[in-house]
């Protein structure tokens, strides 16, 4: 849970990581299976069939799962309030998203290595996501 300890992370004042931040979430355990229920099938539908759909689903979720374990919303609130902030600057967010999207996956299509590059590049376009979120929800 990267994203969980890097925004915990974030959310102190001295910034420092703690062993305990990997296990903070597991209290939001069921809403995050929920979430991810949910969001996971209907983007992975819209990349197959569209691309677009799929694309426009994952940026306007992209804080989804992060607002479920900074504030402790629930599935739907949190499905909502993603999409109010990313309808603010929307063309920023999908920027992130697809670029984000796009070398993860795409870093999994170099021969032999490519797993390994993209476990690589994951924890970093998450932390990309969780910077964005912080400067999105900072003067709230």
């Amino acid at each position: 849970m990267y994203p969980t300890q890097r925004s915990t992370a974030l959310r102190r004042p001295d910034q420092r990581v703690n062993i305990g931040d990997l296990f903070g979430a597991f209290k939001r355990f069921w809403t995050m299976l929920v979430l991810m229920i949910i969001t996971v099938p209907a983007v992975l539908l819209g990349l197959v069939f569209l691309i677009v759909p799929g694309l426009l689903l994952m940026t306007i979720w992209l804080y989804a799962f992060l607002l479920v374990v900074d504030r402790g919303m629930g599935v739907f609130d949190s499905l909502n309030a993603s999409q109010t902030y990313t309808c603010l600057r929307f063309g920023t967010h999908f920027l992130i998203s697809t670029v984000t999207f796009g070398l993860v996956a795409g870093a999994s299509f170099i021969p032999y290595v490519g797993w390994a590059v993209s476990c690589l590049i994951s924890p970093l376009c998450w932390l990309v996501v969780v910077i964005a979120y912080r400067r999105q929800t900072q003067f709230e």
